[in-house]
C-alpha cells in the first residue's frame, strides 16, 4: 500500500500553491473540494479524499486534475478497475499530460494489460518526442518484456536530454548489455560516472559492469572508491550526537560492501569476495546478499554453506530489480519459484543442485527463516535484570575492544544492561583496512522464566524511521 501512494504521490501536487486544478474552470465550491481531497490525501483519510474528489468532479466533470486524483486514490485504496477507469477519464481529457499518461500506463502495467501499456505509451511518445518521462516509461515496459533492443533508443532519448540524470544512464547501459552490446554499455558507465563522480553512482555502475563481467578493473576502482568514501562517513558517528542521516548510512554502506564483495567474484578474488558479502549481510539481511554469499562458497566448495546461504535468499523478501523494467502486477518484490529444480536458474536452481535431493532442499528451507533471525539475535545474562523490554544503540568500531552502548527507551529497569551489551560478541569483521564505524539499533527482552535475555538487532534500513 506504502509503496503504491508513495509512488502515486509523484504525479500528484500536494501543495496548493502549484494545484493546476486552481486553473482549471470551475466553482469556488470545486476548488474548496479539491482542497479539501488534498489536505485528506495527505492525512491518509484516503476513503474521505474519494469522496470530496467525487463532489469536485460533480461539480466539474472535465476536470483532468480531479480525474488523476481520483485514479491515485482509487489505487491507494487496492481498486484497480475503478483506478484505472479514473485514469483514462484524465488521459482522455488531456492525452497530452505526461503525468495522466504515466499514471494510467503504470497501472495497465500492473494490472497486467502490458500490451495497451506499451501501446499508449507509444502514442504518447510520437505525439510528444521531446518529452523524457514518456520515453523512459516506454523503455521500461519495452525491457520488462525483454525488448532490449527496441528499448535502447527510448531509453537514449530519455538521458540524453539530462546526462545528470544519471539513473536513466545507469538502465541504459544495463539495456544495451541485454541487447549484446557490451561496448557500448562499458561507454554508457563510463560516461555516467565522469559526468556524476559520486560514491552512489560509482557504486551502482560498479554493480552493474561486475554483473556483466564488463571493464572488471574500472568496476573494482570504482567500487573500491564507493567504500572508501562511505566508510570515512561513517567515522564521524557518535552516540552522543546520532541523527537519522547517521542510521541512514548503514543500509549504504552494506550495499557498497556487497558492491565490492560481487566485484571480487567476478575478478575471482573469492576469499576477498568473501569477507565483504558476510559484512553486508551482518549489517542489512538483503537477499541478493546471502545469494552472493552462497555462490562465493559454492566456488570454494563450502558446501554446507552454501546450501544455507541459498536456503537464506530463497526466505527473504526480494525486490524486483530496477533494472527489470516497469514492476509487474505481483508488485514490488519478486515471487522467487521455491520447487526443487536443478534445471533451473536463480536461488532455487542454485539450492536444488547443492541439496541433491528434494527431501534436502525442502529441510535447508524450512530451516532458513529461524536461521535468518537467529543470526540477529544475541543472548546476555538475566542475572539482576527485572523482566522487559528496551531499546538500545551499539556502536562498532574498528579497533575497539568492544562496543559502545547506549540505553534509548523502554524499561528503564534494563539500563544497566549496557555493559553486557557491550561485551556481546557481534560478530561483524569489518572488511577492509580502513577505519570504519557501524551503529545497530536492538530490542532487549528479559523473561521471567528464562535464565537469559535476548537481544535482537533491527534490519538496518528500518532503525531510521523508529528513531522519534
Amino acid at each position: 500500500y506504502k509503496a503504491v501512494t508513495d509512488d502515486e504521490s509523484r504525479y500528484i501536487p500536494l501543495g496548493t500553491s502549484s494545484n493546476p486544478a486552481l486553473s482549471e474552470a470551475g466553482s469556488e465550491k470545486f476548488q474548496k473540494e479539491i482542497q479539501q481531497a488534498l489536505t485528506q490525501f495527505q492525512q491518509n483519510h484516503l476513503h474521505a479524499a474519494l469522496d470530496s474528489i467525487s463532489l469536485a468532479l460533480k461539480l466539474n466533470p472535465n476536470s483532468a486534475y480531479a480525474w488523476k486524483m481520483a485514479a491515485a486514490l482509487h489505487m491507494g485504496l487496492k481498486q484497480s478497475d475503478e483506478a484505472i477507469a479514473a485514469a483514462r477519464k484524465a488521459v482522455s481529457l488531456a492525452p497530452d499530460d505526461s503525468r495522466a499518461t504515466m499514471l494510467l500506463g503504470g497501472m495497465l502495467w500492473q494490472a497486467g494489460k502490458h500490451d495497451e501499456a506499451v501501446s499508449l505509451w507509444r502514442d504518447f511518445v510520437k505525439r510528444n518526442p521531446n518529452d523524457p518521462k514518456g520515453h523512459a516509461a516506454l523503455a521500461s515496459a519495452l525491457e520488462g518484456e525483454k525488448k532490449y533492443a527496441e528499448a535502447v533508443p527510448e531509453f537514449q532519448a530519455a538521458y540524453q536530454p539530462d546526462p545528470k540524470h544519471w539513473g536513466l544512464g545507469i538502465v541504459l547501459g544495463n539495456a544495451q548489455v541485454k541487447a549484446g552490446d557490451k561496448t557500448a554499455a562499458v561507454s554508457t558507465f563510463e560516461k555516467v560516472v565522469s559526468q556524476n563522480p559520486t560514491p552512489e553512482v560509482k557504486n551502482t555502475a560498479g554493480y552493474y559492469m561486475a554483473d556483466a563481467s564488463l571493464n572488471l578493473p574500472e568496476a573494482e576502482r570504482w567500487a573500491i572508491q564507493a567504500v572508501e568514501a562511505q566508510e570515512a562517513k561513517t567515522t564521524k558517528i557518535t552516540l552522543d550526537s546520532l541523527s537519522k542521516d547517521d542510521l541512514r548510512q548503514m543500509p549504504l554502506l552494506a550495499a557498497y560492501w556487497d558492491t565490492l564483495g560481487w566485484v571480487y567474484f567476478r575478478e575471482g578474488k573469492l576469499e576477498q569476495a568473501r569477507k565483504y558479502e558476510a559484512a553486508s549481510f551482518a549489517l542489512d539481511q538483503e537477499a541478493v546478499v546471502v545469494d552472493h554469499m552462497g555462490q562465493i562458497d559454492a566456488k570454494l566448495g563450502r558446501r554446507d554453506n552454501a546450501v544455507r546461504e541459498e536456503a537464506a535468499a530463497l526466505s527473504l523478501p526480494w525486490p524486483v530489480d530496477p533494472m527489470e523494467g516497469v514492476p509487474s502486477s505481483s508488485g514490488f518484490f519478486r515471487k522467487l519459484d521455491k520447487k526443487f529444480d536443478p534445471k533451473a536458474s536463480g536461488p532455487h536452481g542454485r539450492l536444488s543442485r547443492l541439496a541433491g535431493t528434494k527431501a534436502n532442499f525442502r529441510s535447508a528451507l524450512d530451516t532458513a527463516g529461524d536461521s535468518v533471525s537467529a543470526s540477529r539475535t544475541f543472548s546476555i545474562s538475566r542475572a539482576g535484570l527485572n523482566p522487559g523490554t528496551a531499546d538500545f544503540y551499539v556502536l562498532l568500531s574498528t579497533g575497539a575492544t568492544q562496543a559502545e552502548v547506549k540505553f534509548i527507551s523502554g524499561a528503564e529497569s534494563l539500563r544497566g544492561a549496557t555493559h553486557r551489551l557491550a561485551a556481546v560478541n557481534y560478530y561483524l569483521l569489518f572488511p577492509g583496512k580502513g577505519p570504519v564505524k557501524v551503529v545497530r539499533r536492538g530490542a532487549l527482552t528479559c523473561s521471567k522464566v528464562l535464565p537469559s535475555c535476548d537481544f535482537v538487532l533491527y534490519p538496518s534500513d528500518t532503525a531510521p524511521n523508529l528513531m522519534q
